[in-house]
Parts: structure tokens; C-alpha cells; sequence
């Protein structure tokens, strides 16, 4: 019969701010102006870098409009915001009665602007009574240049990793008492073995790193010791316990070929040694071997 031992290993979640980075959120407890002449003399928390409100609510208003995105809109304009750098992202209703409009801000009517939102929402009646919001009017101060297949490489951290381009973005980044936006061009180096997946966002026009994040949440990589010259002779190797079934609370895995699997298990889990590509027979019985 072959000896199976199973070793079990667990990679943490890392978040990575560059300390190039100088994006930060603004505290919601920043300043509140009891009275906003643009918001219906509401109760207002102020952004003080964009002279915007974050936050506003009060006392329910009727706005002009069909529907709740053509009212949404009209704030956005008392506001003074372009309805062009508004991208809409839908509407919902929750079962309180209460509808919520969403939009992001966009720049060069497409390109988003990251961790950007505008928030529109209204009673049952269709009465605005809160605004929620972080939109930066301004355009972006850098150029977008084309990243060549020797830049991109140079970007990558990891040698044996591959580097991919995402998107072009923009990126708010808070300098002192003001921000600039940047656009930037979001990168993804990843590694199937040891499992390796960052997330890069870069100057599209120096290059340099502005923000970064490891994106494996939790990985679980299995192996098995096996005698690789048959039953029971010669010396054991460790390998990695490829195209195996891992069975958590009814939720089935599959191991990848380097035996890892992106989530987080509970103390009671089973392996069994059979998967898609595979199944493992007892050598002396010929029944499929499982191990649980």
C-alpha cells in the first residue's frame, strides 16, 4: 500500500500600503456646518481639501424630476458637479421604503476616478434627505504614456512572478492641504507557486508606485510524502497534493497543481484523494483510496 502523510500549511493576508502612497481617508468627525445654503441648510460633514460635503442630511426635500436618477442628477448639478464626470452604477430600493442612487466619478467622460462615489438618497415618499460623497473636481496633472514590454518587466518585484496590465485609472492622492489626481495603470504580478498575487497601481507617466496590496486573503497549500519507487521502498519525497477534493461544511475544493486552495477552512474539513484529473487506487485492494 503507498503511505500517504498529509502536511498542512497556511499563508497569511498581508495589505501593503507603499509608503509612497499618501492616500489616506478623511475622518468622518471632520467639521459638521449646521447650515449649507447648496444642501437645504442641512447638516453637513465637510470635506476641507475639495470644499465638498462627505456627508449631508436633514429634514426631507422634494426635488424636480422623473426619476430618481434624473433627481439624483439635479442635486449633483446644485451641487456643482459636472453630470458628465458622473458614471451612474444603479438604483436601490431596501425593503425600509428607502431608494439609494449611486454614481462614481469619472474623468474624460470614461476612465474612473479610484475610491470615488456619490451617494443620492430618498424616503419612501421620494424626498431627498441624504447625500454621501467623495469626488474630486479637478483633472489630472500627469500624462499617460504607454508602458513598453521592458518597463513593464521592470515593475515586477518578483522574478519568477508574471506582470499583467489592468486598467488605466485615476488616483486621488492627498498632498498636505490639497490632492492631485493621477492617472495610473493597475498591474497584477502573480505566481501560481508558492501562490503569489500583487496589486500595483503606477504612475502612468513616471512609473512609480503609488499603491500596493497582496491579494492573497488566505491560501491553504497542501502536500504529501509518498514513496516515489513503489510501495514502501526507498526513500519518501514530499509532493504537492495536486487535483485532490478538499470537502469543507458541504463546500467542496480543488486543489490546484501546485496543491493550494484560496480559502479559509473550518477545523473539520476532509481530502479525498480523487479529483477531476485523478483518482488513487489501494494498491493491494484496487478500491480508490481516500484519506479523511
Amino acid at each position: 500500500m503507498r503511505k500517504v502523510s498529509l502536511l498542512l500549511g497556511v499563508l497569511g493576508f498581508v495589505l501593503i500600503a507603499n509608503g509612497q502612497s499618501r492616500l489616506r481617508v478623511i475622518p468622518e468627525n471632520q467639521l459638521v456646518v449646521e447650515s449649507d445654503p447648496r444642501l437645504f441648510n442641512w447638516k453637513t460633514v465637510l470635506n476641507p481639501i475639495t470644499n465638498l460635503p462627505r456627508y449631508a442630511y436633514g429634514k426631507p426635500v422634494a426635488i424636480e424630476g422623473v426619476s430618481y436618477r434624473d433627481k439624483a442628477l439635479a442635486v449633483a448639478q446644485k451641487l456643482g458637479l459636472s453630470v458628465s464626470n458622473l458614471r451612474y452604477k444603479g438604483t436601490f430600493t431596501g425593503r425600509s421604503g428607502k431608494t439609494y442612487v449611486n454614481f462614481i466619478q469619472v474623468v474624460n467622460d470614461s476612465i474612473e476616478v479610484m475610491f470615488s462615489r456619490a451617494s443620492f438618497r430618498f424616503n419612501r415618499e421620494g424626498k431627498l434627505f441624504a447625500v454621501a460623497m467623495d469626488v474630486y473636481p479637478l483633472q489630472p496633472t500627469n500624462k499617460i504614456i504607454p508602458l513598453s514590454e521592458s518597463e513593464l518587466e521592470a515593475l515586477n518585484p518578483v522574478q519568477d512572478a508574471k506582470v499583467q496590465i489592468g486598467d488605466l485609472k485615476v488616483l486621488p492622492i492627498l498632498r498636505d492641504d490639497s490632492y492631485d489626481l493621477r492617472y495610473v495603470y493597475e498591474l497584477h504580478i502573480k505566481r501560481q507557486y508558492p501562490p503569489l498575487y500583487i496589486y500595483r497601481l503606477v504612475d502612468a507617466q513616471t512609473g512609480e508606485v503609488l499603491y500596493e496590496q497582496d491579494r492573497i486573503l488566505d491560501a491553504t497549500t497542501f502536500t504529501t510524502t509518498v514513496y516515489s519507487n513503489g510501495p514502501s521502498i526507498g526513500a519518501t519525497a514530499s509532493r504537492p497534493l495536486a487535483r485532490a477534493t478538499v470537502n469543507d461544511g458541504g463546500n467542496p475544493y480543488i486543489t490546484s497543481k501546485s496543491g493550494t486552495i484560496n480559502a479559509t477552512l473550518s477545523s473539520n474539513f476532509t481530502i479525498s484523494l480523487n479529483g477531476p484529473r485523478v483518482t488513487v487506487y489501494d494498491y493491494n485492494s484496487g478500491n480508490p483510496f481516500v484519506v479523511s
